[in-house]
């Protein structure tokens, strides 16, 4: 339940993160744009649940979620202690 209770300030971090794209990247048209298409965005997310996870203690499974990213993205971000 922890967890969950996370998620609204993991929404507002990841939006203020799709906005940050699409005020600096000139190809980026819009949010929902950069949400769907963007691997670096997708990196970031799985990232942000998995640092949450991680926080939490919970094994492996923020691990597994960055390496998925990494696999399916190219960019790695360990789940690390530190935002």
């Amino acid at each position: 339940m922890q967890f969950f209770n996370y998620l609204p300030e993991i929404y507002e971090l990841l939006s203020k993160d799709a906005a940050a794209i699409v005020k600096e990247d000139p190809a980026a048209t819009d949010r929902n744009e950069v949400i769907l298409t963007y691997p670096g965005f997708y990196a970031i997310a799985m990232y942000r649940l998995a640092h949450e996870l991680y926080q939490l203690q919970v094994p492996m499974v923020p691990r597994m979620l960055t390496e998925y990213a990494h696999q399916k993205t190219g960019v790695d971000i360990h789940p690390s202690p530190d935002r």
